[in-house]
């Protein structure tokens, strides 16, 4: 879907990435191939599992930030307007 947007010139202002996706492609590997195509865009990503590295040191495996599951409406804006204003 980020391919496509960014293809059509309507690239996602952020993206938020679940870390694991049982059966299909999680965080990790996602955030890698955004990156390939964009260096600059917020990618975040939502875990509930607060001890995984990657929610640890986002920056680490190229996430701006991270969200710990289950989140507050307010925490979630609160990120948002950290990295997007």
């Amino acid at each position: 879907m980020f391919e496509q947007m960014t293809h059509q010139g309507k690239p996602p202002a952020a993206v938020i990435l679940d870390l694991t996706v049982p059966g299909g492609m999680g965080g990790r590997e996602t955030v890698a191939r955004i990156r390939d195509m964009d260096k600059n865009v917020p990618v975040f990503v939502a875990s509930g599992y607060s001890e995984d590295t990657a929610v640890a040191s986002p920056e680490t495996f190229g996430f701006t930030d991270s969200i710990e599951k289950p989140f507050l409406m307010d925490t979630l804006a609160g990120m948002l307007k950290t990295h997007l204003g």
